[in-house]
Formats: C-alpha cells, sequence, structure tokens
C-alpha cells in the first residue's frame, strides 16, 4: 500500500514537471531585469564571443579557444578577457547606447562585479551604466558597481556622455575600484568621466561612495564638464552624504575636478593621494607602487602628517609641496630630491605710510639652487595669489599707504628637484602719517562736458599742494536726472538738459572746481501719420529718442509729449441689421446679425464688439426623413433596419431606441445623405411589437416607429473563449486522473 502511494506521487509530480515544461517562460534567475553586453541582452551563463568589433554577442556552449570573451555566471560577476566592448543607439533596444547596462528589478538592488583580465575597452553612449531607476513610477534600491583584477587586467570607459555611469533607485550609489588600473572619460558637455547619481526616489539620506583599492582611477570630463561627478537628484534627500576613500596607496585622477550638486563635496580620505582637478593631496603615508607624472601646472601637496616614498616612480614637471609632510625616495630619473628648510621665516613688519616695507628669507637644500615666489593675501589667509615678478629671496614694497594695512605676505621655496615649501605668514602694518598738509585748491581737466544720454566720460580733480594730507574729493551732480557722477569721478549722461558736476575737497577746506555738463538726445525716429480705421486707432506725427525712449511732437526732442496725445481714435462701424430666420426642412434660415459696410465684417450684436463669420450667421435646415417610417423588420432577416435622412453626416449625434440611447457598435452610418442601418443583432435582441426610433442631429431631431414581427428562423449566436489556461488545467486533470487509475488498479490487484 505504501509503495503503491509513494509510486502514484512520484509520477505526479513527473507530470507536473513535464507540463511545466513545455511553458514559454525562459527567464528563471537572473540578477538583474536587464543586462546588456553592447547591444546583445545576456541571459544566460556562460561564454560570449564577438565578430564584429564588440557590439553584437554570441553566446558559447564550451569556453573558446582564442584569448578574446567574455563570461557571465548570472550571479552578478562578468569576466571580460581582452575584449573590446561596443553599445551603439538602437531604438529597439533599452541599453541607452552604453557598453555594458544593468536594470535592476523593481524594489530590488543591483550590483555588477567585473573582473578584468588583459586588456579592456568599453566603449558607448555610456561606457558603463548601473541603473537602479527603472521608472518615474517603478524603481530598485542601492546600486554597485565594482572593478576587480583577476590577472594583470586593465579597464579603458569611455562615454560619448557619462564614462562610468551607477544610478541607485531609492537607495545608495557607490562605486569600488580594487588593484586595478582604470581609465573612464567623455567629451560630452555637462557630463561626467565618473558619474556616481542618486535619483529622485531616493528621498532619504542616500549615501554617495567611491572607493579606490590599490591601483588606479583615471577620470576624466570635457570642455565643460567634471572628472567625478556627485549628484543627488531629489531636494528631499537633505541628509544625503558622500564619501571617496582611497587605501592601499591607491591613485585617483580627477581631470576636470571633484564636484558635488546638491550634496557636499566629499573630503578624501585613507591611504593614497587624490588629484582633483590640477590640485593633488597626499593622505597618510604613501608608496607609489606605479608611476605618477606631476604635469606642468599641477600641484602635489604632503600635508602635514603624510609621507610620499617616491619609490623610483615619480616624475615630477609641476610642484612638489611639502606642506609640513615628507617626501622619500628616488624620483624616476633617478635622483632624490631634497625638501628646502627655511633657516629664516620673514617677520611682520610695521611702517608708516609712505615708507618702504622688506620682507626676507632665508633657506638651503643641500647643494640645489633655490627659487622663490613671494605671495601676498588681501583677506586675512583665505586666498593667495602670486607677486608678479618677486622670485628673489627679499621682497620690498615701496611707498607704502594705509589702504595695504593687514596684508600678509608668504614666500614659497623651491629646490631644483620640484620640492616646495612655504614660509610662514608675515602681516603689514601701516600707521598714518601724524601731521596733516590742508588742500589750497582743487583742480579739474575740463571744465564742460557734452555728452548723449547713456554716455559717460571721466574727470580728473588735482587737489593741490601735491602733498595735502587728504588727496580725497567728493563729487556731486546739480541735477542727477540730468547726469550723474560716481566716486572716481566717472560722468553718465542720463537725460537732455544741463547740469553742474562739482568736485569738493574731502578735508573741510570747502575748496572744489566743476564743470558744465550739456546732455542731447539719442538719435530720433520718426512715426508717420496713420488714419485711423473702424477698430483700429490710428496715430498723428511723432518722434522717438533711441537712447532715452521718450516721446516728442517734433524732430528736434524739443517738446516732449505723451503716447496718448498722438492717438487718433478708430472712426466705428457703419452697421446694417439683418432679422433672424428660422431654418425649414427645405430651407437653412440666419441668426439675427450685423454688417459693417466699411471693414465688411459681420458683428453678432448692435454695437460690432463680437465679430462673427458669414457662416456662423447661418442656421442649417432641419433634417427630413427620406424613407423608414414606420417600416417592419422579421426576426431571423439577414439585413439591417434602414434609415434615410436629408441631413448632413457631421451633424449626427446619435439614435436612441424606446428612449434607450444605442451604442454606436449597434448601428452603421454613412453618409448620402445620412444612412442610419439598425444591425441585425441588435434588432434580434428587441422584443416583437412596435418600438419608436430617434435620430438626433445638431440642428434637429426625427421621430418615427418600426415594428418588430416574429420570424421563423431566428437563431441565439453563440460565444465562448479559450485559453491556455483552460488547456493547463485540463492538462494537469487528464494527468490525475491517468494517476489516479494507475493507483486504482495497482491497489486491485
Amino acid at each position: 500500500m505504501k509503495k503503491t502511494i509513494g509510486r502514484t506521487i512520484i509520477a505526479l509530480f513527473t507530470a507536473i514537471i513535464l507540463t511545466l515544461s513545455f511553458m514559454p517562460t525562459r527567464v528563471w534567475a537572473l540578477n538583474y531585469d536587464t543586462l546588456w553586453i553592447g547591444n546583445t541582452r545576456i541571459t544566460d551563463t556562460g561564454y560570449w564571443t564577438s565578430d564584429d568589433g564588440g557590439t553584437t554577442w554570441t553566446s558559447q556552449q564550451t569556453q573558446p579557444g582564442g584569448d578574446s570573451y567574455i563570461y557571465y555566471d548570472v550571479q552578478g560577476t562578468l569576466e571580460l578577457h581582452n575584449v573590446t566592448i561596443q553599445g551603439k543607439y538602437d531604438d529597439s533596444n533599452s541599453n541607452f547606447g552604453a557598453g555594458i547596462y544593468a536594470l535592476s528589478h523593481s524594489g530590488q538592488p543591483v550590483s555588477l562585479t567585473i573582473k578584468l583580465i588583459g586588456e579592456n575597452t568599453i566603449t558607448g553612449l555610456y561606457g558603463i551604466f548601473l541603473n537602479a531607476e527603472i521608472n518615474a513610477s517603478s524603481y530598485g534600491t542601492n546600486a554597485t558597481l565594482t572593478i576587480t583584477v583577476e590577472n594583470n587586467g586593465s579597464l579603458g570607459v569611455y562615454g560619448s556622455d557619462h564614462g562610468i555611469y551607477v544610478k541607485s533607485g531609492s537607495g545608495d550609489a557607490s562605486l569600488n575600484i580594487k588593484n586595478v588600473a582604470v581609465t573612464s572619460s567623455t567629451n560630452g558637455n555637462y557630463a561626467a568621466g565618473v558619474y556616481v547619481h542618486s535619483s529622485t526616489s531616493a528621498t532619504n539620506s542616500p549615501l554617495l561612495s567611491l572607493a579606490v583599492n590599490g591601483g588606479s582611477l583615471t577620470a576624466s570630463g570635457g570642455t565643460s564638464s567634471d572628472g567625478i561627478l556627485f549628484n543627488v537628484e531629489s531636494s528631499q534627500a537633505t541628509g544625503a552624504t558622500t564619501s571617496l576613500t582611497v587605501s592601499d596607496n591607491a591613485i585617483v585622477r580627477a581631470n576636470g575636478g571633484i564636484k558635488a550638486s546638491r550634496v557636499d563635496e566629499p573630503t578624501p580620505s585613507g591611504t593614497g593621494i587624490v588629484f582633483d582637478g590640477t590640485e593633488g593631496t597626499v593622505y597618510d603615508d604613501v608608496t607609489l607602487d606605479e608611476s605618477l607624472t606631476i604635469n606642468q601646472g599641477e600641484t602635489l601637496t604632503i600635508p602635514e602628517g603624510s609621507t610620499l616614498n617616491s619609490n623610483g616612480n615619480l616624475t615630477n614637471n609641476g610642484t612638489i609641496l611639502a606642506s609640513g609632510g615628507t617626501l622619500e625616495g628616488t624620483l624616476s630619473n633617478g635622483t632624490t630630491p631634497t625638501t628646502p628648510n627655511i633657516t629664516e621665516q620673514p617677520y611682520d613688519y610695521t611702517v608708516t605710510e609712505g615708507e618702504d616695507a622688506t620682507f626676507t628669507v632665508e633657506a638651503s637644500a643641500g647643494s640645489e639652487a633655490l627659487t622663490y615666489q613671494w605671495q601676498q593675501s588681501t583677506d586675512n589667509g583665505s586666498s593667495w595669489t602670486n607677486i608678479e615678478s618677486e622670485t628673489n629671496a627679499s621682497y620690498t614694497i615701496n611707498s607704502t599707504n594705509t589702504s595695504m594695512n593687514g596684508y600678509q605676505y608668504r614666500c614659497v621655496v623651491t629646490g631644483s628637484g620640484g620640492v616646495s615649501v612655504i614660509s610662514q605668514t608675515a602681516t603689514l602694518t601701516v600707521q598714518a602719517k601724524p601731521a596733516s598738509v590742508p588742500v589750497t585748491g582743487v583742480k579739474l581737466n575740463k571744465d564742460s562736458l557734452t555728452l548723449q544720454e547713456k554716455g559717460s566720460d571721466t574727470l580728473t580733480a588735482t587737489v593741490e599742494p601735491a602733498d595735502a594730507t587728504n588727496q580725497d574729493v567728493i563729487w556731486k551732480s546739480s541735477d542727477t536726472s540730468i547726469a550723474t557722477v560716481s566716486e572716481d569721478g566717472t560722468v553718465t549722461a542720463i537725460s537732455a538738459g544741463n547740469a553742474t558736476i562739482t568736485a569738493t575737497a574731502a578735508d573741510g577746506s570747502g575748496k572744489s572746481a566743476s564743470c558744465s555738463v550739456t546732455v542731447t538726445h539719442g538719435d530720433m525716429v520718426h512715426t508717420p501719420k496713420k488714419d485711423a480705421t473702424c477698430t483700429a486707432d490710428g496715430n498723428e506725427e511723432y518722434w522717438t529718442c533711441e537712447t532715452c525712449g521718450k516721446i516728442f511732437s517734433d524732430a528736434e526732442g524739443k517738446t516732449e509729449i505723451k503716447l496718448s496725445d498722438t492717438v487718433i481714435s478708430a472712426t466705428g462701424h457703419t452697421l446694417t441689421k439683418t432679422e433672424a430666420n428660422k431654418a425649414t426642412m427645405d430651407a437653412s434660415g440666419n441668426i439675427e446679425y450685423w454688417y459693417c459696410s466699411d471693414c465688411e465684417k459681420y458683428f453678432k450684436d448692435e454695437k460690432g464688439e463680437h465679430e462673427i463669420t458669414l457662416d456662423e450667421t447661418i442656421i442649417a435646415k432641419l433634417p427630413k426623413l427620406l424613407n423608414g417610417a414606420n417600416v417592419e423588420w422579421s426576426k431571423g432577416k439577414k439585413e439591417g433596419l434602414t434609415f434615410s435622412v436629408d441631413a448632413n453626416i457631421s451633424d449626427f449625434i446619435g439614435v436612441k431606441v424606446d428612449q434607450q440611447e444605442l451604442d454606436p457598435s449597434m448601428y452603421e452610418v454613412r453618409s448620402g445623405s445620412t444612412i442610419i442601418t439598425l444591425k441585425p443583432s441588435y434588432l434580434e435582441s428587441l422584443s416583437s411589437g412596435k418600438h419608436e426610433i430617434r435620430m438626433e442631429f445638431k440642428s434637429g431631431t426625427i421621430q418615427t416607429y418600426f415594428t418588430i414581427k416574429k420570424g421563423s428562423d431566428s437563431q441565439t449566436p453563440e460565444t465562448g473563449q479559450q485559453t491556455n489556461l483552460y488547456i493547463w488545467i485540463g492538462l494537469l486533470a487528464a494527468s490525475a486522473l491517468v494517476l489516479g487509475f494507475i493507483g486504482w488498479k495497482r491497489h486491485s490487484k
């Protein structure tokens, strides 16, 4: 008995499996909703090769004989063996033209690990695009891209939009690079070499992260784009954060800079080197494991607490700034650079205005020659600028003034090996002269000035004597509506007229000098006279100044007027009324309207305010039944019941039978004039006897009756529906019956 039951269960499961094997579903356990390599969608584990340069990929049952192929394990790891992948935009595909494109399932993360063997290249509209945002209403969670190496691999990525693009759904977005050299670039405007992006669905506190553990990342933007860009798309994600970490002596280069949108830029951390544009920084104690070149115009800073061992891998064509940190080892050319040692720092300096001030630095770097560059800060050390041509160990400021009070100075000392140090900061204090010399007179370089409106010129004031303590003057205009004057003596013409500009000594002596200013109009634009019409105003002749925009009645601009003064009012309509006429079945009618013989326009009101067309005055003639009054129809007939109406088919609205509006599927309408045919299928549904029909048009309704008679060959249409679901249920039921019969037979034995 137990064996029989067991055999029955096994047979039942076998039948179910056989049934399911015929079902059309083929996708089982992919990590993604979609994974594309080039323009080929990847659905199965195994090997893939390309014969067209990397756009189309073909599945292989066994490992290919050559060294150029892809292997995918369906669990999120993609091995690239010396391949070139090219994504091309195609409306029939959903890969956005990316070289590699992975899209998450709804509510799930998308994670892809790319393992590199040999040299690999990926290109496309996007090089690599990992996407957890499906559409505006459906999205995944986190998006994580990891690029690693198995056997001395490398990767070059290029996207005409973004190079590497990682976009989250409702969660975090992260890019991880491990022990491999990766370059990612774009030439697109407002694109990025590496783009880490949280979507509008990430409204909480998404983390946007980039981690490089060993190896290197070089991310290059286009002319107007960034090397690395972190972007939070949702304005609600106020708790969003960014992270950029390096470890195991990794090198990150962001050509075009590291930028962030709607979130703070990350502060790099860890052990490695990060270049933000042309400015590089060493983090912690770093030993160069691969070649690094500091290009011309670039600076690598070794801050306090950090050490850089060049290990023979450093080429310096720019500047190494040992800002408290230490440089060790030899450069790539075999030399061992010496960090300059400042033995005498510049010190604070106090002078009286007019005196000179000198700052000096002393330093040494063994046998290396030194160069110097003095810098100045006018904002208490927030920013520094190089002082042109000040490249000696000493810097002298000739004839100081009180405006320099509080300025700060420092010197960048560089050895011939390319290593620089910065001196400490020295502050300049400038004191005012104790005695004062009064002003005895003021002179201007011009005593008269003629300007066109909006024109300008600069007056120069000379205070006498030349050594007067206060050389300042106060500028004033007698009429600022005519001309204004700025603090530096720039006179700006406002409107035509005359004004006086005065420069008065600021020491209170009352000494002053004046200049007469005449302001003229700009070019005058003539507007000729225009007669009025029924509805449009005309205008009198007038002139407009192109510069000030004012209006004048004369070409010389002497008499200003308002634009309203030029208006010639419209003459109004000459209207003739036409009385309303009702429409009949044989003739159209018209509404009441008025016609203007001057402008030849039609109006629906006696004031001529509401213009209409002649067609709008016409009332269409009433619909007229031509055929079909009180007709009869017998059930079982194949033809429908037809009514002909003298009316325009474009005015047709619908049909009602016994006060019930009919669905358009129950009848047909065609032109000539309008022919309405009730379908037999609908007529069969009506009871025998007399029925009312109403055919409605925009111009009116036709009412008549028809009679349904019983026929001898009435039939009922059959309906039915078959679906594949019934087939599967039938198969399962048949299997169960067969198995039950087998079990009963065995039991009966």
